[in-house]
């Protein structure tokens, strides 16, 4: 089947996460830690995406990669109007036994099919991530007292440079359209850096990239050349 490449270099909006969500009720079975997270997103009424949706997936590390090597995270899944916890390993025991520390969290629409230790760089890897939008927080300080782990993610998209295009009824299409312009980069959800923080990759200029189903349409994402290299690119 013939792939279509759209084209085009002008008329780019901003788009950002619609929502201003604070979230305090998480919960988890047979749970060591409980949990007092607000979980806060940017509001922008332009949005093709406008809120938290049931299975959305928010994942949360804590200190950096090289003090786990088998990867060790939070995943908090959205279940309409609370979010449910899962714990990988025994983290929720060591971040129990801790009093305070920093932590990352990152949401993407996009997918990856595992988190990879890389020895060389200390880094955590999203392995075969594919390219979307995604918010992140970084550095955040949370605190452990009596058993209740507390902190504040303030969700947000990595720069103002991020775009999003929405093509309504187009779902069957998703596998033959794509998206390419010189001033728009692809990019993809990357890696947890030696310190902690969220990364991303870019593509160069001109790739033509894939949508990502949704409501019926396909949502593009991509990143402005002109902010793109504000980021780490690893």
């Amino acid at each position: 089947m013939k792939k279509i490449t759209l084209i085009t270099i002008a008329g780019v909006a901003l788009i950002a996460l619609a929502a201003c969500n604070k979230i305090e009720e998480v919960s988890a079975p047979q749970q060591t830690l409980k949990l007092d997270l607000n979980i806060i997103t940017s509001t922008d009424t332009k949005a093709v995406k406008t809120g938290w949706e049931t299975g959305d997936k928010v994942y949360v590390f804590f200190g950096k990669p090289e003090d786990h090597t088998t990867p060790a995270y939070l995943t908090l899944t959205y279940a309409g109007g609370k979010w449910n916890a899962a714990w990988t390993g025994s983290l929720e025991s060591e971040i129990a036994a801790t009093s305070s520390g920093t932590l990352s969290a990152v949401y993407t629409q996009g997918s990856f099919s595992e988190i990879q230790y890389n020895s060389y760089f200390k880094w955590y890897v999203f392995i075969d991530s594919t390219c979307g939008y995604y918010m992140k927080c970084n550095s955040v300080p949370y605190t452990v007292s009596a058993g209740v782990l507390t902190a504040t993610l303030n969700m947000a998209v990595p720069t103002n440079g991020y775009v999003q295009f929405f093509l309504a009824g187009e779902s069957a299409n998703v596998d033959n359209l794509q998206f390419a312009c010189d001033d728009i980069l692809k990019t993809r959800l990357g890696l947890v850096d030696e310190e902690g923080e969220i990364g991303q990759s870019n593509s160069s200029p001109g790739d033509a990239f894939n949508g990502i189903v949704y409501k019926g349409g396909i949502i593009f994402s991509g990143i402005l050349i002109i902010t793109a290299f504000l980021i780490l690119i690893p």
